[in-house]
């Protein structure tokens, strides 16, 4: 149980760290661990330097849906019901990862801006030539501020010094004083 102990701890870690540096907020955390924990499985580790998951089924992974987007990017998505597909009439959205086994390949969990979560096949990144005008701008600062409003999270800022603690961690010295990871004596290592 230590490696996957082990595991567990980077997988929470990068976690952390991604939400600090990208200003999630606190409620998307089922789908940022979910994001985080795939990519490490898909990762070409240890001494044959292939991914676990092609050691255990034998098959090459095909990892096309992992390279468009990163965890919390801002999108446009477009709804299956509406024809017109043009930039006006997309909703913002923000990406939380791959909708498995919903509807067809690359189908997307996309954060609305009403807080809700919704799979769509339909997604494009916001470029930076559309953050250059100015009416992108004021709907990316609304979309922010309502998606912020709507999950009861801090809002998005990123010069914040924001700190988030998870309260079942323990810091490495207290760990060893009450017991909590055994001493190197008894794993022998």
């Amino acid at each position: 149980n230590h490696k996957a102990e082990t595991e567990i701890c980077k997988v929470k870690t990068k976690w952390k760290t991604q939400m600090r540096e990208l200003s999630i907020p606190k409620r998307v955390w089922n789908y940022g661990l979910v994001y985080i924990a795939e990519i490490q499985l898909l990762i070409a580790r240890g001494r044959e330097g292939r991914p676990g998951i092609e050691i255990v089924s034998g098959q090459t992974i095909d990892i096309s849906e992992w390279l468009y987007f990163e965890f919390y990017n801002l999108v446009w998505y477009w709804d299956e019901k509406k024809m017109d597909m043009t930039d006006e009439q997309a909703p913002l959205g923000r990406w939380l990862g791959i909708a498995h086994r919903i509807g067809s390949d690359m189908t997307y969990w996309i954060l609305t801006k009403a807080g809700r979560v919704i799979a769509r096949s339909t997604v494009q990144h916001v470029t930076m030539s559309d953050m250059a005008k100015d009416t992108v701008k004021q709907r990316v600062a609304k979309f922010n501020l309502t998606v912020d409003q709507h999950l009861c999270d801090v809002p998005s800022n990123p010069d914040s010094t924001i700190a988030f603690y998870i309260d079942d961690e323990v810091d490495e010295p207290e760990r060893k004083q009450f017991g909590i990871v055994p001493t190197d004596a008894k794993y022998g290592d």
